[in-house]
């Protein structure tokens, strides 16, 4: 059973990619599949650019500890 992940993040100040985004959740399980979107401007903030990312992890567990510990945090200072 896989669980996926739909995971904006905003105030993107560095090239987030696949392979960044698979070594920042890969820490929790193995992802299955990883889909990222191209920056988009972030409406009513100018310079603030957002990226939207789709994450398929093997197991619910696994999808479950990366919100626990990421959601709300900073991927790396300023990101």
């Amino acid at each position: 059973m896989t669980t996926t992940l739909i995971v904006s993040i905003s105030d993107v100040k560095y090239d987030v990619n696949k392979d960044l985004l698979s070594g920042v959740f890969g820490r929790y399980g193995t992802v299955a599949d990883l889909r990222v979107s191209a920056p988009a401007a972030v409406p009513g903030q100018s310079n603030m650019l957002s990226v939207s990312a789709i994450i398929v992890f093997n197991t619910p567990q696994a999808a479950a500890d990366a919100v626990k510990d990421l959601n709300g945090r900073q991927l790396f200072p300023g990101c």
